[in-house]
């Protein structure tokens, strides 16, 4: 069985915030669980003005999936970016 590679990228200035969500702390959870599945995972927290630049650096590394931890803006850049790619998207509302 082949392991999936995944990268996940959680905007810093997410809504969650406002929910008393720390992006660092749910960065970990998802990174764990993942890992416990035994998937191989890189987790970043960014900042919201590196969003784009981050996505294409994460598809420079030829993931199976990048997830997207983060509100309307972050999906849709990463949705623009990863059409067509062959790259799946998850999304972590």
């Amino acid at each position: 069985m082949t392991m999936s590679r995944s990268v996940l990228l959680i905007n810093r200035a997410s809504g969650g915030n406002e929910r008393g969500l720390i992006a660092s702390q749910v960065c970990d959870v998802v990174h764990q669980a993942f890992v416990d599945d035994g998937h191989q995972m890189t987790a970043l927290v960014i900042d919201p003005w590196k969003i784009e630049d981050e996505i294409k650096d994460a598809m420079a590394s030829q993931p199976d999936s990048i997830i997207i931890g983060g509100g309307d803006g972050s999906v849709s850049t990463a949705a623009r970016l990863l059409g067509g790619t062959g790259i799946a998207l998850g999304i972590l509302p």
